[in-house]
C-alpha cells in the first residue's frame, strides 16, 4: 500500500534517498530496520488494545522508541500525547487527565529521574482514563496501575494489518505554555508534521546524501 505523501511514512519511504534514516547512540538504523521497529510497536499496541482514536501518552527521553511508537500511532489511527521529561507528577497527571489517555510508556530511569517515584504522586482517580503502564528498559515498578514492559521490538509478534489513516485527523498532541500556569495541549495532524519537516528541509536546503540533521531539543517539548 502506497503512502499518501503528506503522511509520516511517506517521509521515510523514498527508495533513493540512501540509508541511515536514524542514528540513535551511534548505531545506525536503516529505513527497512525502522519499518521493521514501526510493524513491532504497531502490533505490540494492537495487543494492548490501541486503536483508531486511543490516546498513548510517550514519556521518554529521545529514542528509537518514540519515533517507532509515532510511526504506529499514525498507522492505527491512535493519538501520541507527549509528555516532557522534566515534568513532575502534577504536570504528568494534567497531561494524562486532559488527553484522555489509556496507555503510558515511560523510562524506566534516566540520569537523575526515576520516572516510576514520581508517578506514585498521582492519584489514580485523578486520571480516570489510564488503564496501564509500559515500562522501556529495566527497573522496578510499583504504581496503582497494571504495569508491563515495552518488549515490542524483542517478542516479533504478527504483523496487524492496517488502513491508510486519515492524515488531517490528529496524531500528536504537545504541551505548550500559556497564559495559566497547566500545560495546554495542540494538536497535529501528519500532514502539518510531514509537511512542516518539508519545509524546514526546503528552507534550509537540506539534501539527501548531503546533510545530516542533529535533533539536539526534546522530542517531547518542540515549544521550548
Amino acid at each position: 500500500m502506497s503512502s499518501d505523501p503528506r503522511s509520516l511514512a511517506a517521509l521515510i519511504q523514498h527508495s533513493t534517498d540512501p540509508d541511515p534514516a536514524f542514528r540513535f547512540d551511534g548505531v545506525s538504523v536503516s529505513r527497512a530496520e525502522f519499518e521493521q521497529r514501526v510493524d513491532a510497536a504497531t502490533s505490540w499496541l494492537a495487543a494492548q488494545g490501541i486503536g483508531k482514536g486511543d490516546v498513548i501518552a510517550v514519556w521518554l527521553v529521545n529514542r528509537l522508541e518514540w519515533m517507532a511508537l509515532l510511526f504506529a500511532a499514525a498507522r492505527l489511527g491512535s493519538v501520541v500525547a507527549a509528555v516532557n521529561t522534566r515534568y513532575r507528577s502534577a504536570d504528568v497527571a494534567h497531561v494524562l487527565r486532559i488527553s484522555g489517555a489509556k496507555l503510558l510508556i515511560l523510562e524506566a530511569q534516566f540520569r537523575s529521574i526515576d520516572f516510576p517515584a514520581i508517578l506514585t504522586g498521582i492519584d489514580r482517580a485523578a486520571v480516570p482514563d489510564l488503564q496501564k503502564l509500559a515500562i522501556v528498559g529495566t527497573g522496578d515498578m510499583t504504581a496503582p496501575w497494571p504495569c508491563v514492559r515495552f518488549d515490542a521490538f524483542e517478542k516479533g509478534l504478527p504483523r496487524v494489518p492496517t488502513q491508510q489513516a486519515d492524515v488531517d485527523s490528529p496524531v500528536l498532541l504537545y504541551t505548550t505554555s500559556g497564559t495559566t500556569k497547566e500545560p495546554k495541549l495542540v494538536a497535529h495532524s501528519q500532514a502539518t508534521l510531514a509537511g512542516h519537516a518539508a519545509s524546514v528541509a526546503r528552507a534550509l536546503a537540506v539534501s539527501p546524501g548531503q546533510h545530516s540533521l542533529l535533533a539536539m531539543l526534546p522530542f517531547a517539548a518542540p515549544s521550548e
